[in-house]
C-alpha cells in the first residue's frame, strides 16, 4: 500500500511486482509446508510417526521461494514492468501513470506467475481437505479453507476483472 501511494516509477514498479510475488508465496508456502507436515504425520498409516524437522519444512518453502527468485529475475532480465504515461479519457495536458509490461515476453512470465500461484493455491486446499479430520488441536481446516477461498476469488474473479477493465485508472 505505501509503495502504491507514490508515483510510478520503473524501480517502483518492479519492487511492487517482486514485494507482491515473494510475500504471496512466503504466505502459501509456510502455509502449505506447515499443513504438509499436520497431514503427513496424521495420515501415515505406520505405526512409526513421520518426524520433519522445522529445517525440513524451510528448505520446502526455499524451494518455494526459489522458483519464484528464477521467474522474478527472467521477468526483470527480460523485459521489466515500466512506469508509462496515460492519457485516455483526460484533460488537455493532464497525465496518469500506470505500471505495464510491454512486451509478450515479460506478459508471458507474468502468467507463469499468477499460474504458479494458483498451483501453490491447489496443493494449499488439497492439503488443508485431507486435515480436515485431524485432532482437534491440529485441526485447522475451517480457517485455512477460508483463507484459500477468499485467495482463490482473488485470482479468480479480481485478477481477471483488473485485467479486462480498460481504464487502469
Amino acid at each position: 500500500i505505501f509503495l502504491m501511494s507514490q508515483p510510478p516509477s520503473k524501480a517502483l514498479c518492479n519492487a511492487i511486482v517482486w514485494l507482491l510475488s515473494l510475500g504471496f508465496t512466503m504466505l502459501v508456502g509456510s502455509l502449505l509446508a506447515k499443513t504438509y507436515r499436520i497431514v503427513r504425520m496424521f495420515r501415515s498409516s505406520n505405526i512409526e510417526v513421520p518426524i520433519i524437522t522445522n529445517t525440513t519444512l524451510f528448505a520446502y518453502l526455499a524451494v518455494a521461494m526459489a522458483i519464484d527468485l528464477v521467474l522474478l529475475i527472467c521477468l526483470a532480465a527480460i523485459d521489466p514492468v515500466v512506469a508509462q504515461h496515460y492519457t485516455k479519457g483526460m484533460q488537455a495536458y493532464h497525465y496518469g501513470l500506470i505500471c505495464n509490461s510491454t512486451s509478450a515476453g515479460s506478459t508471458a512470465i507474468l502468467i507463469i506467475l499468477v499460474v504458479y500461484k494458483v498451483l501453490l493455491l491447489i496443493a494449499s486446499s488439497v492439503l488443508t481437505f485431507l486435515s480436515r479430520t485431524t485432532a482437534e488441536v491440529f485441526n485447522e481446516f475451517r480457517h485455512l479453507s477460508l483463507a484459500i477461498w477468499d485467495l482463490f476469488f482473488i485470482f479468480v474473479v479480481l485478477v481477471p476483472l483488473y485485467v479486462l477493465i480498460d481504464d487502469p485508472l
